[in-house]
């Protein structure tokens, strides 16, 4: 606008209406601009930031109660292994990590 209109000064626009002005500014340039897709997108993003983490700390759960157990009580049958590696809950797996200093077998270790 300034090139149309040589010398014409536009003041800056309060911060509480420049969002507006941002909108439009991608509305008349073709692109619909929404907030609320892209507070999603934000939220989105953080939700699957954290699905990953507490996926790594599952991982790290179940890697770490195989390597104890292991050592202590030798290799596990099909069925522990299956029962550690589709463990879902990290709470379980860090109460089995606790266990495995007090029993004295796989089968012991899994009884309640």
């Amino acid at each position: 606008m300034a090139d149309i209109l040589p010398g014409l000064k536009l003041p800056k626009p309060r911060p509480e209406i420049q969002e507006e002005i941002d909108a439009g500014k991608f509305y008349f340039a073709g692109l619909e601009y929404h907030k609320k897709l892209d507070q999603a997108k934000l939220e989105g993003r953080a939700e699957g930031q954290l699905q990953g983490q507490l996926q790594g700390r599952l991982e790290e759960a179940r890697a770490n109660l195989m390597r104890l157990a292991t050592k202590k009580f030798g290799p596990p049958t099909s069925e522990c292994n299956a029962i550690i590696q589709n463990a879902s809950d990290l709470d379980k797996l860090q109460t089995l990590i606790d266990r495995v200093l007090d029993a004295r077998s796989w089968d012991e270790l899994f009884r309640q």
